[in-house]
């Protein structure tokens, strides 16, 4: 995998992942929150905590 740094006026942390000899290339940029196919939407620190095996802080 390839990561490019992009950057930009638009999101200055802009990525962009080419995965060689696939004609993938994926765009991504850092936001406060995290959505995925599979969860409810959750802030970033917390799906961070989960991707490291860690428990999720609860927000009150």
């Amino acid at each position: 995998m390839d990561l490019r740094f992009v950057g930009g006026n638009h999101a200055p942390d802009s990525v962009v992942a080419v995965v060689p000899d696939s004609g993938v290339m994926l765009l991504g940029e850092r936001h406060a929150w995290y959505v995925d196919a599979h969860s409810a939407p959750r802030r970033l620190a917390a799906a961070s905590q989960e991707a490291a095996g860690e428990s999720p802080a609860t927000e009150t």
